[in-house]
């Protein structure tokens, strides 16, 4: 007998579902690698699959990695046995493993994210040392300003991150950085939640936004013109908060990759909806900000619509999807229909969920659950842009209307809809 799942919006705050996540799913789900391609299989024109493009994310699990090893291993990397005729012989203990992973890291010259506490307390240490890693390739290597060799350096780096592993600070910016991770997906539950109180059904879909890459290298398009305002996504969007270091991190993005653009062409295409007719029944909306090397900014989507009204899933997310590239980024854009795709999931959680549907439901907070955790392992900087954001839900103005039956069509309320409220405003912002 299959034991009933238990209902996540009811009994539980959804906590569980987010703690269930292990740190080696969510890197792997990080890591993953879909570039940009053409796909021969559309019907009109071409599509491109968009990835992360996060290949770094394999290189912090190793750095991660190796901190955890650095708590459990008393003994230094490296012993000093005699000097040779080409270097210093050296015993090699298992932290001495893992010097090409941490010294010749490719993650010093990233300016555009911020990685987890462990991995940045490493990049630290790194930094304290006052040396260039590139110089290090080996441990026998010697640095040419202090003379001391590589070995040297690594043994020093492994004492320091001892000590700086107990420092309250680091402490309590690891605690809060999960928190932090937590409260936004505890946020976007509950919004899914209050969604779901007023539909009786909802169509989810997971569109991926983007810009196509450029043959010359800028993997996004430059930054154009654009009468939106910041202050028009903010009307209906419940979004994190600013900083006044904005525009300085603006200028730290590397050329091509253009954040104001990104944000702007977000803002209209969710502003746009109350005078297109293809977001007629879009009751809710999700949205992640990510930036990758090659591909530049781009946006997690997910889309909320009445299930009543709402009926091939796939069409609508493809109507969306042709109108952020046609039409929002005059040809720039590019997107992915994962609704399209919905046999490729091992756990679907899009696509027409009722409201009393614990295990499609469960899936969904999963999906959820990877979107928001990931910030506590790689994410765009936060003085850099707000990175997540959802719609807020219109009070009831009347409460009219049948009881809910599981199935019915006649359930959803004709005053539902997207609208600002104080009341649904959560105020978590994306900055410790």
């Amino acid at each position: 007998m299959t034991k009933k799942i238990q209902k996540p919006h009811k009994s539980e705050d959804g906590s569980r579902i987010f703690d269930s996540l292990k740190r080696s799913k969510v890197y792997e789900s990080l890591n993953e690698h879909v570039d940009f391609i053409q796909d021969p299989k559309t019907e009109k024109g071409p599509t491109y699959i968009l990835g992360l493009d996060y290949h770094k994310a394999a290189l912090a699990k190793g750095i991660e990695d190796f901190l955890r090893r650095v708590q459990r291993d008393a003994t230094l990397p490296f012993e000093f046995i005699r000097m040779g005729r080409h270097g210093p012989v050296l015993k090699i203990n298992p932290l001495g493993q893992d010097f090409g992973t941490v010294i010749r890291s490719a993650l010093w010259d990233d300016l555009r994210h911020q990685f987890s506490e462990e991995v940045q307390l490493v990049l630290e240490g790194v930094r304290a040392l006052d040396v260039d890693p590139y110089q290090l390739m080996w441990p026998e290597s010697r640095d040419p300003s202090s003379g001391r060799f590589g070995y040297e350096h690594f043994n020093d780096l492994v004492a320091w991150l001892r000590t700086a592993l107990l420092d309250e600070g680091f402490i309590a910016r690891r605690r809060r950085r999960r928190e932090q991770a937590r409260r936004h997906f505890l946020s976007a539950k509950a919004y899914i939640d209050k969604l779901f109180a007023r539909y009786a059904r909802l169509v989810v879909l997971r569109i991926d936004l983007g810009y196509a890459a450029r043959p010359s290298g800028a993997n996004a398009p430059s930054l154009v013109a654009n009468s939106v305002t910041k202050a028009s996504i903010e009307a209906d969007t419940d979004t994190d908060g600013e900083t006044e270091a904005e525009e300085e991190a603006e200028k730290k993005v590397a050329p091509g990759k253009s954040l104001a653009r990104a944000r702007s062409d977000l803002a209209k295409f969710l502003n746009n909806r109350r005078s297109n007719s293809i977001f007629d029944n879009m009751v809710g909306h999700i949205w992640k900000l990510e930036e990758g090397e090659t591909k530049g900014y781009h946006f997690h989507l997910m889309v909320f619509g009445d299930g009543s009204k709402v009926q091939n899933d796939a069409h609508l997310a493809k109507q969306l999807g042709d109108y952020w590239q046609n039409v929002i980024t005059m040809g720039d854009g590019v997107y992915y229909n994962c609704n399209r795709h919905k046999s490729e999931y091992r756990k679907l959680g899009i696509g027409r969920i009722n409201h009393d549907d614990d295990q499609l439901r469960e899936n969904l907070l999963l999906a959820l659950a990877y979107m928001t955790k990931a910030d506590q392992y790689l994410r765009v900087r936060a003085d850099a842009a707000r990175i997540f954001g959802k719609g807020v839900v219109k009070p009831r103005t009347s409460a009219a209307g049948r009881p809910r039956k599981s199935g019915s069509d006649d359930d959803a309320p004709q005053d539902a809809g997207e609208e600002k409220s104080p009341d649904d405003d959560d105020g978590t912002s994306e900055v410790s």
